[in-house]
């Protein structure tokens, strides 16, 4: 034990003042540890902090005690100096300095001596980081040092959600066959199954130069082995099976002729397949929202509903607008949709709203199928990817104009003044009406990724996306 500590150093500080002090210092320091890899390296330390702070490091102590072995130094194999002088300074503070480039080998350490209270704190730092760039890397590099598998879960999750984003990146094409099949397992697996299929194509011709191997079938269907069987081809339509499945090489000439019978003879709703191939529907990650409507019933409103409304839409990340759900959605005509580069509009005015409305030639029809009128809801059948670069404007046209409360209905203060219009609104006209003065605007947070809604029209209570 060093003595040259023995002083006053101890002032007036506190208990934690003290263990600040004593850390990564020599003064009553009985233990060091040394690194295999650098052999020049000493961190001094002090048994008691250690066996009270780690489970491994009271047995490792207490064996020392029983054989009487004195443990001076312990040479440490498989963690750098850097991160063990981290590490210690958690052990004798709490303090933590986490950054991208040493998360990885902090959890791996807080894993190997069992400190919980740090391989929390790793686990939230790294969910904390996960986007679409790196969350496959984030998944391989945590996978057998993973508490709770809390990294690992919310990292599945991530990629099973923002499917069509992370499929994109050069990290997917890294990941190992067995992560592969833990994405493609999902029911809430989001994208077409013809773009889910592109995507393992893409990863199995990367393994082949990776590997320094031809991309022909045989190399290609050796790579995707039975992860194939996850790849739910009964789902797709013959046009794509045909145009982009069969020309792969991905499938043998089996299964080719197999599921290309299914495929074209297949009715609607069709869930079955005899085979190893699932035709269960993948439900792509539908997140649902209630929305707090100013007017929840589109036929109390005010001097009534008008015949078009703008909805607009902005987000800080892609994302996909799934459905909508409400009353209204018995009257509606036609769903439109335009959108617009933030880079090019310097403010979004309600002048300028209202003239996208009224406008002709910039909209697009948005193909979308409606339940039962009880159901009161339009899913839309057309990836309708809503992007932080845009504004993204939804058009709302009804067959015909809701006339709502009646005058006599509201109270003779309001029904006799002139009203504003909703915000919103198309103009109609000059008839007598007490306007809609309150608009529903709100911010949602989806899995991570901010969605805001402007303007949102009577009668819609409930929104969607994926």
């Amino acid at each position: 034990m060093t003595s040259s500590g023995q002083g006053k150093w101890r002032g007036k500080m506190s208990a934690a003042g003290c263990l600040s002090y004593l850390c990564l210092s020599e003064n009553l320091a009985d233990v060091w540890f040394t690194f295999k890899d650098d052999s020049d390296a000493r961190l001094p330390a002090h048994r008691f902090i250690l066996q009270m702070r780690s489970e491994v490091f009271e047995k490792m102590f207490s064996r020392a005690y029983q054989t009487s072995e004195v443990i001076t130094d312990i040479t440490v194999d498989d963690v750098s100096r850097d991160v063990m002088e981290l590490l210690l300074r958690f052990l004798y503070t709490d303090e933590l300095y986490l950054s991208p480039d040493n998360a990885f080998n902090i959890l791996y350490a807080a894993n190997k001596y069992m400190l919980d209270g740090l391989h929390e704190q790793c686990a939230k730092y790294l969910v904390n980081q996960v986007d679409a760039e790196n969350v496959c890397d984030i998944y391989e590099k945590v996978k057998g040092y993973d508490l709770d598998n809390i990294v690992s879960l919310t990292c599945l999750e991530y990629i099973r959600r923002h499917a069509w984003k992370v499929f994109k990146t050069g990290k997917f094409l890294n990941i190992t066959r067995d992560t592969l099949s833990a994405i493609l397992d999902s029911d809430i697996l989001t994208g077409k199954e013809i773009e889910i299929f592109k995507a393992v194509k893409k990863w199995a011709e990367h393994q082949c130069v990776l590997h320094e191997k031809q991309t022909t079938p045989e190399n290609i269907q050796s790579f995707v082995g039975d992860t194939v069987y996850k790849v739910r081809f009964p789902l797709m339509s013959i046009e794509d099976f045909i145009e982009e499945v069969q020309p792969s090489g991905v499938l043998s000439d089996e299964h080719n002729l197999l599921l290309h019978q299914y495929i074209s003879q297949k009715q609607e709703g069709d869930t079955l397949f005899e085979g190893k191939f699932s035709a269960s529907p993948r439900n792509g990650g539908v997140l649902t929202e209630q929305i707090f409507n100013c007017y929840p019933n589109p036929t109390c409103v005010p001097g009534g509903c008008d015949q078009a409304y703008l909805m607009t839409i902005m987000t800080n990340e892609d994302i996909h607008l799934h459905s909508l759900k409400g009353p209204l959605i018995r009257y509606i005509e036609a769903i439109e949709i335009h959108k617009q580069r933030r880079v090019d509009v310097t403010c979004l005015t309600y002048d300028n709203r209202m003239l996208l409305l009224e406008s002709r030639d910039i909209w697009v029809p948005i193909p979308y199928k409606s339940g039962c009128q009880e159901n009161e809801e339009i899913v839309f059948t057309d990836d309708i990817l809503l992007l932080p670069t845009d504004y993204t404007h939804i058009r709302i046209k009804l067959w015909r104009r809701l006339p709502g409360i009646e005058g006599r209905q509201i109270s003779q203060a309001i029904a006799t003044r002139p009203g504003k219009r909703a915000r919103g609104a198309r103009r109609q006209g000059a008839e007598p009406m007490v306007r809609v003065v309150r608009a529903t605007n709100m911010s949602l947070i989806i899995q991570k990724t901010t969605v805001s809604l402007e303007l949102i029209p009577p009668g819609i209570n409930q929104i969607s996306f994926r």
